[in-house]
Formats: C-alpha cells, structure tokens, sequence
C-alpha cells in the first residue's frame, strides 16, 4: 500500500496530494541538477575543456553538496527546519542560472558550488518529510525518487536545446520554476505538523536501534553507484558525439534516454522492495549496470550504444528509492541525517572520483573509462551481500 491512513484519521488522499507536492519540487529540485550536467557540456564545446575540465565543474556541484548535506540532515533531525527545502530548491535554480553566463573557469565553479549547496539544503528536509507522509513504504519514496529522475531528464532534454536556441546568455530564465516550487513547498512544509510531531516522537525513541554498521555498508554500495552516475553524466554526451558522430543535441539525448530509462528503474525498484524485499532491486540492478557499461564501451553501432544505455539506466536506478528506504530503517532515529547521507553524501561521492576518471579517459580514451566504471557496481554487489535484513515493522 502507498500510504496508510494516519492514527488521526486523516484521509489517504491527502497524504497522497502531499506526496505529490514533494515529488513536485524534486522533479524542479533535481531540474537543476540535469540542466547543471548539460550546461556543463555546453561550456566545454565553447571553451574547449579537457575532460579533466569537465568532471572539475562537476566536482565542484557534488563536493559543495556531499559536505553540506549530512550537516544540514543533523540540523533537521534536531531542529524544525521546514524553510531549508524551499530555500535549497531556490538556490540550487539561482546557481544554474548563473553557470550559464560566466566566463571564466573559477567563476564557472563559483556558480556550481551556489548550484551545489542548494541540492544540499533540499535533500534531507524533503525526504524526512516524505517518510512523515508514506511511512516506511519502499513505493512512496519511489515516487518521491521518481520526482528527482524526471527532474533530471528534463534538465538536459529542456536546458540544451533552450540554451542552443538562445545562447547560454538566456541561463538566468531558468530560475523561474524554482521561485514556483519554493513557493509550493513552503506552503506543503507549514501543514504538515500533525505527520511531523508523529514522526519526530517516533524518531525520540527509535535511536538506540541505528545500526551504524549496516548503514555502513550501504554507505559504500551507493557511493559505489554514485561512481557510475556522475561517470556516466560527465561522458556519455561526448561519447557520442566524438566516437559516433552525432550532433550536440543528439549528445545531450543520449544522456536524456539514459535518466529516462531511470525513471522505470525508480519505481520498478520501489514495488520489487515492498514485495520480495529490499535486496533484491540491489543485486539486479548492480548487475545490470555492470554488464551495460562493458557493452557500452566495447559497442560497434551507434544502436547497440542506445541499447546499452536503456539497460544502464533502468539498472543503476532500481536501487535509487530503496536506498533511501534502507538507510532510514538502518538509521530510524536519525531519518533525515540517512537521507542526507544516502541522497546526499554518498551520491557525492562519485564526484570525487570524476577527475581520477577524466585522467583515464583523456589518456586511454573513453572506452577504457568506462570499462573502469564497471568495476564500481561489482563493489555494490559485494556491500548488499553484507546488509542484514531488515522488517518493515523494525520501527513500530
């Protein structure tokens, strides 16, 4: 069941409408973070980037998310902290907008920073309120997932043609969404007490049960993953345009198909968990990533390339809203410094390893960086072996 009716008897359909309020502004939030990777690679063809230059600007968004992140989820879990989702989706718009039109390298990453800490603050303040809203349900916080990957498709598929019409001159328009889903947020955050003072008593005495070495384990497993997210957003465009041939815009829907294909990955994950358990999604959806990138790498045809990138995407997003799932049960006392860590932390640190990747790829070709990424989700594989099962009812 997506959402159980509340003690209070509140009406499942209201819960409902609230889920579809925050996976609203995730599909705005995570918006930014598509159109952050696509301007990206609309500044290298412009400037002439290196590789190395490339996956830099995109450290730059991960770094200044993966640090903040947990802090801010600390903060939330101690301190009532509605406006932070407003304010991080806001700002995470103001950043994007302003990558477009600087001119320097350093002033480039000044903005993806400003785009970064945006992601930051949105993150775990949502997500806890998504658990506030669908309890423990692996679905719920799929569709919350599945809001952040259409955001993320449509950043590239609606940014890079925008920003090709107009010119990286018109990157300041994009903000305008973000003012909208500010505004909706703040006010879905200022009715949601009844959930939130449930939730937070419930998470009052919940925290002598964290596993922090579960949570360890899945810490790796996503960061692993992340690997191959941040991988895959930093080459894939080029990839296609320099080793088959295609044009900018064709690059750029090459990474679309790839967030695309995850959004059924997303909720194809969500329903799995909840019926045959949470490892599940893992184990196939790490295997598949694997065996996407070598085929990817080692692709003759431009359409055995499209091929491999469907499967790539649904198999590195099967795990996406599990993961969050997993880490608030591992962590039910602390649930929005999980979601800081597993929609935060761990997903950024991938970005860490960007630039060691963008040295392969510049000195041994894209093939063979890709073909390293598929070392990352074999790690994954060997994390989920670790994780002890977990009850949906552990928090009860």
């Amino acid at each position: 069941m997506l959402l159980r009716r509340s003690p209070g008897g509140r009406r499942p359909t209201a819960r409902v409408r609230r889920l579809a309020v925050l996976t609203g502004t995730h599909i705005v939030n995570d918006f930014y973070q598509g159109a952050t990777s696509a301007i990206i690679a609309l500044l290298a063809v412009r400037h002439g980037y290196s590789y190395v230059g490339v996956t830099g600007l995109l450290l730059a968004v991960t770094a200044s998310s993966s640090i903040v992140q947990p802090i801010l989820g600390f903060l939330a879990d101690r301190h009532r902290t509605p406006w932070m989702m407003s304010a991080g989706v806001l700002t995470s718009g103001v950043g994007c907008a302003l990558l477009g039109i600087t001119e320097g390298y350093w002033l480039s990453c000044a903005a993806a920073v400003v785009a970064g800490l945006g992601i930051a603050a949105y993150h775990p303040e949502s997500a806890r309120a998504v658990r506030e809203v669908g309890g423990d349900s692996a679905t719920a916080m799929s569709w919350f997932a599945l809001g952040g990957n259409v955001g993320y498709t449509l950043g590239p598929l609606a940014a890079s043609p925008f920003l090709l019409w107009l010119g990286l001159g018109a990157s300041p328009w994009l903000v305008i969404p973000a003012v909208g889903a500010a505004i909706a947020g703040g006010l879905a955050m200022r009715r949601r007490s009844e959930w939130a003072d449930r939730e937070r008593a419930r998470s009052n005495t919940a925290w002598a049960r964290d596993n922090w070495r579960a949570f360890g384990w899945l810490t790796l497993s996503i960061s692993a993953r992340s690997a191959v997210i941040v991988g895959v957003a930093s080459f894939l465009p080029l990839l296609f345009i320099r080793e088959f041939g295609v044009t900018q815009q064709m690059g750029s829907n090459s990474l679309a198909l790839f967030f695309a294909a995850g959004l059924i990955g997303t909720l194809v994950g969500g329903h799995v968990a909840d019926r045959w358990g949470e490892t599940l999604p893992l184990w196939f959806g790490y295997a598949a990533t694997s065996t996407a990138l070598v085929v990817l790498a080692v692709a003759p045809l431009p359409w055995i390339a499209w091929m491999a990138v469907a499967l790539l995407g649904v198999g590195s997003y099967l795990p996406f809203g599990v993961n969050v799932t997993l880490g608030q049960r591992y962590l039910p006392g602390r649930a929005a410094t999980a979601s800081g860590v597993t929609l935060g932390l761990a997903v950024s640190v991938g970005g860490f390893l960007a630039p060691a990747f963008g040295l392969i790829a510049d000195g041994a070709g894209l093939n063979a960086a890709l073909l390293t990424l598929a070392i990352m989700p074999i790690i994954a594989m060997v994390a989920v072996h670790r994780l002890p099962a977990v009850s949906n009812d552990a928090e009860k």
